[in-house]
């Protein structure tokens, strides 16, 4: 009994022993059980999540159902056939610098993007405001043209009035002259 005690302590402390020297040798505290992932009819894979003892969000490594490799999802060229060494891998100081890296970049990209957006659609507004505004002053000048012939009508319809009245005054004065005619033929033929 004695004996079997004394090979259970050697047993449980070796596999104490090496567990402290896989945790000392790795920065990966926690592997999830592997979930099957299909993104796309030709992309399955195994997928484990791994929660790093350095605090930072958990990791995930996969490996396709038919290959043999186990990689970091975020950032490629971290691979290790053993989950473990994957594990090891993706808590690892360079592949946090990696996916920071990585992430830094998207994220210019986007400000880039954006910027870019920022500044076609500013143009666009710009364009359309200009537009807007040469609408207007062709309106506008539409307008004053329009106000302008008028003016112009209105003074032609004065003339053309002022022509009539002096028409008028023209026939009137023919007719007084007719008449003067008339009186001054009487007055001669009645012998004055």
């Amino acid at each position: 009994m004695e004996q079997t005690l004394k090979t259970v302590f050697k047993i449980g402390s070796a596999i104490l022993l090496s567990g402290l020297i896989v945790s000392s040798a790795s920065n990966a505290a926690v592997l999830s059980a592997e979930e099957f992932k299909q993104y796309a009819p030709e992309e399955a894979y195994w997928v484990v999540s791994v929660d790093c003892q350095d605090g930072t969000e958990p990791r995930v490594i996969q490996r396709k159902t038919d290959g043999t490799q186990w990689c970091g999802k975020e950032v490629e060229g971290f691979c290790f056939t053993e989950r473990s060494k994957a594990a090891e891998n993706v808590c690892a100081s360079e592949y946090t610098a990696t996916v920071n890296e990585k992430a830094e970049a998207q994220a210019e990209q986007q400000r880039v993007a954006q910027a870019q957006r920022q500044a076609q659609e500013k143009a666009a507004r710009d364009q359309r405001e200009a537009q807007a505004r040469a609408s207007a002053a062709r309106k506008q000048a539409e307008e004053a043209k329009r106000q302008s012939q008028i003016r112009i009508d209105e003074q032609l319809l004065q003339i053309e009035q002022e022509k009539l009245s002096l028409r008028r005054q023209e026939l009137e004065l023919q007719r007084r002259a007719v008449e003067i005619r008339e009186s001054l033929e009487e007055l001669e033929s009645a012998g004055i």
